[in-house]
C-alpha cells in the first residue's frame, strides 16, 4: 500500500536548547518583532494552521 504523507515541522528554540520555559510557557517567541518579514516561511506555516 502507497501512501501519501505531507508534513511541515516549523520550531524554535533558544540558546539554552530548550523551546518552553520550565512554567510551559513560550512567549519569548512574541518578543521577536516583524517575524513576517525576518522569515517570509513562518508567515505562510502560520497560515497554514489558521
Amino acid at each position: 500500500m502507497v501512501r501519501d504523507h505531507n508534513s511541515i515541522l516549523y520550531t524554535a528554540t533558544s540558546l539554552d536548547g530548550l523551546i518552553a520555559h520550565s512554567e510551559g510557557r513560550i512567549n519569548w517567541l512574541d518578543a521577536i518583532p516583524n517575524t513576517d518579514q525576518l522569515d517570509p516561511g513562518y508567515a505562510i506555516f502560520n497560515r497554514l494552521l489558521n
